[in-house]
Protein backbone atom coordinates (compact mmCIF):
# COMPACT_ATOMS: atom_id res chain seq x y z
CA UNK A 1 0.00 0.00 0.00
CA UNK A 2 2.68 2.27 1.09
CA UNK A 3 3.81 1.58 -2.71
CA UNK A 4 0.56 2.34 -4.52
CA UNK A 5 1.01 -0.95 -5.91
CA UNK A 6 -2.46 -1.93 -4.04
CA UNK A 7 -4.76 0.42 -6.34
CA UNK A 8 -2.96 -0.66 -9.55
CA UNK A 9 -3.33 -4.15 -9.00
CA UNK A 10 -7.05 -3.88 -8.14
CA UNK A 11 -8.13 -1.80 -11.51
CA UNK A 12 -5.73 -4.67 -13.47
CA UNK A 13 -7.71 -7.61 -11.46
CA UNK A 14 -10.74 -5.37 -12.37
CA UNK A 15 -9.77 -5.08 -16.18
CA UNK A 16 -8.72 -8.94 -16.08
CA UNK A 17 -12.28 -10.15 -14.72
CA UNK A 18 -14.08 -8.22 -16.92
CA UNK A 19 -12.56 -10.49 -20.34
CA UNK A 20 -14.21 -13.48 -18.21
CA UNK A 21 -17.24 -12.53 -16.63
CA UNK A 22 -19.63 -9.70 -17.00
CA UNK A 23 -19.99 -5.80 -16.65
CA UNK A 24 -22.11 -6.05 -13.37
CA UNK A 25 -18.64 -7.88 -12.21
CA UNK A 26 -16.81 -5.25 -13.73
CA UNK A 27 -18.81 -2.53 -12.06
CA UNK A 28 -18.74 -4.23 -8.48
CA UNK A 29 -14.87 -4.38 -8.89
CA UNK A 30 -14.66 -0.65 -10.10
CA UNK A 31 -17.00 0.82 -7.11
CA UNK A 32 -14.95 -1.63 -4.35
CA UNK A 33 -11.37 0.61 -6.35
CA UNK A 34 -13.53 3.62 -5.74
CA UNK A 35 -14.59 2.83 -2.21
CA UNK A 36 -10.99 1.72 -0.76
CA UNK A 37 -8.47 4.12 -2.83
CA UNK A 38 -10.05 7.34 -3.28
CA UNK A 39 -8.53 9.66 -4.80
CA UNK A 40 -5.71 7.93 -6.66
CA UNK A 41 -5.03 7.96 -10.23
CA UNK A 42 -6.88 4.33 -10.71
CA UNK A 43 -9.94 5.50 -8.45
CA UNK A 44 -10.44 8.24 -10.95
CA UNK A 45 -9.72 5.95 -13.89
CA UNK A 46 -12.49 3.55 -12.07
CA UNK A 47 -15.15 6.84 -11.48
CA UNK A 48 -15.07 7.09 -15.71
CA UNK A 49 -15.11 3.39 -16.29
CA UNK A 50 -18.31 3.35 -14.20
CA UNK A 51 -19.89 6.62 -15.71
CA UNK A 52 -18.94 4.87 -19.26
CA UNK A 53 -20.96 1.94 -17.90
CA UNK A 54 -23.87 3.96 -16.37
CA UNK A 55 -24.38 5.52 -19.67
CA UNK A 56 -23.88 2.81 -22.02
CA UNK A 57 -25.85 0.21 -19.48
CA UNK A 58 -28.51 2.24 -17.55
CA UNK A 59 -30.16 -0.88 -16.37
CA UNK A 60 -27.20 -1.97 -14.40
CA UNK A 61 -27.30 1.77 -12.57
CA UNK A 62 -30.94 0.66 -12.32
CA UNK A 63 -30.47 -2.88 -10.79
CA UNK A 64 -27.78 -1.28 -8.29
CA UNK A 65 -29.92 1.14 -6.92
CA UNK A 66 -33.15 -1.04 -6.70
CA UNK A 67 -30.41 -3.07 -4.57
CA UNK A 68 -29.42 -0.33 -1.99
CA UNK A 69 -33.10 1.24 -2.00
CA UNK A 70 -34.27 -1.70 -0.73
CA UNK A 71 -31.70 -1.76 1.96
CA UNK A 72 -31.62 1.76 2.67
CA UNK A 73 -35.80 1.71 3.16
CA UNK A 74 -38.03 0.89 5.00
CA UNK A 75 -42.10 -0.13 3.98
CA UNK A 76 -44.43 1.69 6.38
CA UNK A 77 -47.97 2.90 5.43
CA UNK A 78 -48.64 3.57 9.11
CA UNK A 79 -47.53 6.86 9.43
CA UNK A 80 -48.60 9.77 7.64
CA UNK A 81 -46.85 10.68 4.66
CA UNK A 82 -45.47 13.63 3.25
CA UNK A 83 -45.43 14.76 -0.70
CA UNK A 84 -42.29 15.44 -2.62
CA UNK A 85 -41.39 17.17 -5.40
CA UNK A 86 -38.21 16.96 -6.57
CA UNK A 87 -36.79 19.20 -9.45
CA UNK A 88 -33.41 17.90 -10.82
CA UNK A 89 -32.33 21.11 -12.17
CA UNK A 90 -30.51 23.21 -9.10
CA UNK A 91 -30.76 26.27 -11.31
CA UNK A 92 -34.61 26.25 -11.76
CA UNK A 93 -36.10 28.71 -9.63
CA UNK A 94 -36.63 27.35 -5.89
CA UNK A 95 -38.52 30.64 -4.62
CA UNK A 96 -41.20 30.90 -7.57
CA UNK A 97 -42.13 27.01 -7.60
CA UNK A 98 -42.24 26.91 -3.88
CA UNK A 99 -44.91 30.28 -4.55
CA UNK A 100 -46.16 28.22 -7.31
CA UNK A 101 -47.57 25.32 -4.96
CA UNK A 102 -48.41 27.36 -1.81
CA UNK A 103 -50.90 29.03 -4.54
CA UNK A 104 -52.00 26.03 -5.73
CA UNK A 105 -52.54 25.01 -2.24
CA UNK A 106 -54.60 28.05 -1.38
CA UNK A 107 -56.71 27.58 -4.17
CA UNK A 108 -57.36 24.30 -3.85
CA UNK A 109 -57.18 23.42 -0.37
CA UNK A 110 -58.31 26.52 1.55
CA UNK A 111 -59.61 24.92 4.78
CA UNK A 112 -56.67 22.74 5.11
CA UNK A 113 -53.07 23.74 7.04
CA UNK A 114 -50.81 22.00 4.76
CA UNK A 115 -47.25 23.22 5.05
CA UNK A 116 -44.97 23.83 1.85
CA UNK A 117 -41.41 23.77 2.40
CA UNK A 118 -38.37 24.24 -0.10
CA UNK A 119 -35.16 23.77 -0.05
CA UNK A 120 -32.02 23.62 -2.78
CA UNK A 121 -29.73 19.82 -1.56
CA UNK A 122 -26.44 19.34 -1.89
CA UNK A 123 -26.52 22.27 -4.62
CA UNK A 124 -28.00 19.01 -6.89
CA UNK A 125 -31.55 19.07 -6.72
CA UNK A 126 -34.63 21.07 -5.71
CA UNK A 127 -37.04 19.48 -2.75
CA UNK A 128 -40.42 20.75 -2.23
CA UNK A 129 -42.26 19.42 0.44
CA UNK A 130 -45.93 19.40 1.59
CA UNK A 131 -47.17 17.83 5.11
CA UNK A 132 -49.77 18.36 7.80
CA UNK A 133 -52.01 15.86 5.80
CA UNK A 134 -54.49 13.94 8.64
CA UNK A 135 -54.08 10.83 7.44
CA UNK A 136 -52.85 8.67 4.15
CA UNK A 137 -55.88 8.67 2.41
CA UNK A 138 -55.63 12.70 2.23
CA UNK A 139 -51.87 12.52 1.07
CA UNK A 140 -53.12 9.72 -1.30
CA UNK A 141 -55.83 12.28 -2.73
CA UNK A 142 -52.93 15.02 -2.92
CA UNK A 143 -50.49 13.15 -4.60
CA UNK A 144 -53.23 12.10 -7.19
CA UNK A 145 -54.33 15.23 -7.88
CA UNK A 146 -51.32 16.98 -8.21
CA UNK A 147 -50.15 17.81 -11.58
CA UNK A 148 -46.78 19.31 -11.70
CA UNK A 149 -47.04 20.62 -15.66
CA UNK A 150 -50.77 22.32 -14.95
CA UNK A 151 -49.13 24.09 -11.55
CA UNK A 152 -45.53 24.85 -11.38
CA UNK A 153 -44.04 27.15 -14.24
CA UNK A 154 -41.55 26.46 -16.78
CA UNK A 155 -41.42 22.87 -15.07
CA UNK A 156 -41.79 21.18 -18.64
CA UNK A 157 -38.24 22.12 -19.30
CA UNK A 158 -36.37 20.06 -16.51
CA UNK A 159 -36.76 16.61 -15.03
CA UNK A 160 -38.69 16.17 -11.72
CA UNK A 161 -40.60 13.86 -9.36
CA UNK A 162 -43.47 13.54 -7.19
CA UNK A 163 -43.66 10.74 -4.56
CA UNK A 164 -44.76 10.27 -1.15
CA UNK A 165 -42.08 9.16 1.76
CA UNK A 166 -42.75 8.64 5.52
CA UNK A 167 -40.49 10.14 7.78
CA UNK A 168 -38.22 7.71 8.53
CA UNK A 169 -37.67 7.51 4.84
CA UNK A 170 -37.62 11.54 4.42
CA UNK A 171 -34.47 11.05 7.10
CA UNK A 172 -32.89 8.21 5.19
CA UNK A 173 -33.48 10.03 1.91
CA UNK A 174 -31.80 13.75 3.54
CA UNK A 175 -28.81 11.15 4.10
CA UNK A 176 -28.76 9.21 0.98
CA UNK A 177 -29.37 12.40 -1.21
CA UNK A 178 -30.43 10.77 -4.49
CA UNK A 179 -34.16 11.02 -4.93
CA UNK A 180 -34.17 9.20 -7.89
CA UNK A 181 -32.91 5.74 -5.65
CA UNK A 182 -35.89 6.39 -3.27
CA UNK A 183 -38.57 6.84 -6.24
CA UNK A 184 -37.27 3.40 -7.65
CA UNK A 185 -38.20 1.95 -3.57
CA UNK A 186 -41.42 4.08 -4.17
CA UNK A 187 -42.55 2.98 -7.52
CA UNK A 188 -41.77 -0.70 -6.43
CA UNK A 189 -43.19 -0.81 -3.14
CA UNK A 190 -46.74 1.12 -3.62
CA UNK A 191 -47.99 -0.05 -6.14
CA UNK A 192 -46.25 1.78 -9.15
CA UNK A 193 -46.96 5.05 -7.58
CA UNK A 194 -50.79 4.76 -6.97
CA UNK A 195 -52.59 4.53 -4.22
CA UNK A 196 -53.25 0.94 -2.66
Amino acid sequence: PKEGLAPKAMLLKAYATARLSDEKYLKRELDILVKTWPGTPESKKAEELISHLNQELPELKIEEDTEIARELYVLDTIPVHTFVLVVSDPAFNLNQATFDVISHNIDNFTNENYRTEGSLVGNTYLMITVSGFRNNNEAWKYFNSFDAEAIIRNITSVRYLTFLINNNNLKVLGEDKNPDRYYIFFRDKYSGGRAP
